[in-house]
């Protein structure tokens, strides 16, 4: 699925907007960006000029101008006899249009999983399917392809988030355009936790927690979202188990994980695959050093609370710390001081900076929604195949 995620300021848009428009263009769209700042801000606006751009190629002052629009008439009190009054009757009728319209709906739709509440997230799901995509079959098929790989990106909402199917679109979505500290794609990691556990003799609530146990932390899903989706309760209160509050030190999280047995091997398993020697080896000395006391640490006190785990778990290079001694704040692996990043942001290009021809922001993040491979890294952990839906 492609993701457009516009840009933050006009300067910006302009700058890269520019390469792809003709001379002269952009000045004239600035009109339009000034008249929708006047009428109520910036919604989603930015995001169909890349999508008209970029997607299909689109350099027509007219229906540029009416994609910088066309979301006043619908969320302000902008009518469109103001636009016309300013831009003029063409303008005007093109805000309308079919493909300004579909546009907009992409826009507006392909960050669905961000919206507040899962009840509006599958009003809005069934209502583009049910509309926009008949839409755009029928008049606008371009924007057939973007369609149905949202849809099926999407699919999760039509049923309950119950089975490893499920989950697996599931964490495609939030976590696409995500990387870990060591600059993979986050959802490989949670694929590859989920196998782990899995092949350290996990049951399938097991599997579905490790898939979903950096989903609350790390994204914009809450333990509310997973319930109102259908994921099991015992399920839940592994990934609460898993899923380290704000402001809670990495000591207290771990003396509530163990409190939820369920979740502890689902935690070797995270543990396991971030001691992997091709993910430490994407990290610098001091970040390495830093991961491995932090898991020592970790496995020392899972073992003292629940025995030793598989044998995956407790292989590989992994000091042994003392179990009657916890670290002192200098060098607590707990302390924050030298936590690594949970996250990176996105890259700069997939915001629109690619040169014209190169990579787009959507073609650089997709693939992730439909389930592709994981990384080599991932295969030489575990086996290559997905957990069964």
């Amino acid at each position: 699925m492609k993701v457009y995620r516009g840009w933050d300021t006009w300067a910006e848009a302009s700058r890269v907007l520019s390469r792809y428009l003709p001379t002269g263009t952009t000045p004239h769209l600035r009109r339009a960006v000034r008249f929708a700042d006047h009428w109520g801000g910036r919604a989603t606006r930015y995001e169909v000029a890349e999508l008209l751009v970029r997607e299909f190629g689109v350099t027509e002052l007219g229906l540029l101008t009416a994609g910088l629009l066309h979301h006043l008439s619908e969320d302000y009190p902008c009518t469109m006899e103001h636009i016309e009054e300013r831009f003029g009757t063409r303008v005007a009728g093109l805000v309308d249009s079919p493909m300004v319209r579909l546009a907009g709906r992409y826009a507006l739709v392909q960050r669905l999983h961000t919206y507040p509440t899962v009840e509006s997230q599958r009003e809005i799901y069934h209502e583009t399917c049910e509309r926009f995509i008949p839409l755009a079959v029928a008049t606008e098929p371009v924007f057939d392809e973007l369609f149905s790989s949202w849809q099926h990106a999407f699919a999760y909402l039509r049923q309950p988030v119950d089975h490893l199917g499920a989950a697996q679109q599931l964490v495609a979505v939030v976590h696409h355009d995500r990387f870990d500290p060591s600059g993979r794609p986050a959802v490989e990691h949670t694929r590859a936790v989920a196998r782990l556990t899995r092949d350290g003799g996990g049951t399938p609530e097991q599997q579905l927690a490790a898939l979903l146990h950096d989903c609350v932390e790390d994204t914009e899903l809450s333990l509310a979202q997973l319930i109102d989706l259908g994921v099991p309760s015992d399920v839940v209160d592994m990934v609460d188990a898993l899923t380290r509050r704000p402001g809670e030190s990495y000591e207290d999280h771990l003396d509530r994980l163990v409190e939820t047995p369920p979740a502890i091997l689902v935690k070797r398993a995270d543990i396991r695959h971030n001691l992997s020697a091709a993910r430490l080896a994407r990290l610098d000395e001091s970040a390495q050093e830093a991961v491995r006391r932090r898991y020592a640490y970790a496995l020392a006190l899972l073992d003292r609370a629940n025995g030793p785990g598989p044998t995956w778990v407790v292989a590989g290079p992994v000091p042994t710390p003392s179990a009657e001694t916890t670290p002192n704040a200098a060098s607590d692996p707990t302390s924050d001081a030298d936590r690594p990043p949970r996250s990176v942001g996105v890259p700069r290009q997939s915001r629109g900076e690619a040169e014209p021809g190169g990579t787009n922001s959507g073609e650089a993040n997709s693939g992730e929604a439909e389930g592709a491979a994981d990384s080599d890294e991932a295969a030489s952990v575990i086996p290559e195949s997905a957990p069964e839906a």
